[in-house]
């Protein structure tokens, strides 16, 4: 006479069995997983640097294969001058013929040149604080380990068009911010060292460094950059006998220096002609780049 407790049947018996052992092996798997993703970016990185590594010994074959139809600059030289003299580089040769540093001199980078280091960051980039983001090989580290990490820190808001909240990528200081974008692909490096060949150094060569992706009435805003690029002009200048400085801009640089003269003339007029003595702008885009087009359409 005892009631019985009902049977669940077979079939929902199995199913349920099936959800268990398989959100088990879900659970149980999640460790597999994870230790699998992580070895697929340490494939990822090892390929990416083999590929590097074979192409740097085919370009190196190549040039010892090629190099001696290539003209240099000593041929150009010995050619017009003689051979009397080291000519292995313009500005050994500008040293021979006399020159020497005069004026001071302030470079300032065009687009994409300045390296950015992180100065804060998602719990993904504590590791690469004041490390670069951009412009150096830890940025094809983080790129081929963690590219999502690396897109987070990089683009801009899309609203603010400045970092992202809780990101905060800023523009290394110095002659080394512009020198080589990364081990053996020089932007400034060359002209830095053929300067030093007559004497200039970092008490009279500067760089005016600046976070090229932010929109320049931005940069003064956040970064204050034309202020500090009007006081690095002038100290430049008192600190090498009271001459001019001469401004070196490339690429976007040249858009950056009209800029600034329109500013700091708004702000104190008669400024540039008292602290500036010329301008040589390498490859100024001054109509913008035609580049931007397909980005923009894209």
């Amino acid at each position: 006479g005892t009631p019985r407790t009902p049977r669940t049947p077979r079939s929902l018996r199995s199913s349920s069995s099936k959800i268990k052992n398989g959100s088990s092996s879900q659970t149980q798997s999640d460790p597999i997983q994870a230790s699998e993703s992580f070895l697929y970016k340490r494939r990822k990185l090892l390929l990416a640097t083999i590929i590097l590594f074979i192409a740097s010994v085919s370009i190196s074959t190549w040039q010892a294969e090629n190099i001696h139809r290539i003209p240099t600059f000593s041929d150009f030289a010995a050619t017009y001058y003689g051979t009397d003299r080291d000519l292995s580089r313009p500005g050994i040769y500008m040293r021979s013929r006399g020159y020497k540093s005069h004026y001071p001199i302030v470079l300032v980078p065009g687009t994409v040149s300045t390296g950015l280091e992180v100065w804060e960051g998602s719990k993904c980039a504590h590791r690469y604080f004041r490390q670069r983001m951009w412009g150096h090989v830890s940025m094809l580290q983080t790129l081929f380990l963690d590219k999502n990490c690396w897109m987070n820190h990089v683009r801009l808001d899309n609203i603010t068009f400045l970092d992202p909240p809780g990101v905060k990528l800023r523009a290394a200081q110095g002659l080394e911010a512009a020198d080589y974008l990364m081990p053996g692909y020089w932007v400034w490096g060359k002209m830095i060292e053929n300067l030093a060949d007559i004497g200039y150094d970092n008490n009279n060569l500067f760089m005016a460094a600046y976070d090229w992706r932010v929109a320049f009435p931005q940069l003064q805003q956040r970064d204050h950059y034309c202020d500090k690029l009007k006081a690095m002009i002038e100290v430049a200048s008192r600190t090498n006998g009271g001459r001019k400085v001469v401004v070196i801009t490339h690429s976007m640089g040249a858009n950056m220096l009209l800029f600034f003269q329109s500013w700091v003339e708004r702000q104190y007029p008669g400024w540039v002609d008292r602290w500036l003595e010329a301008s040589v702008n390498v490859g100024p885009s001054w109509l913008g780049a035609t580049k931007a087009v397909a980005i923009l359409a894209s």
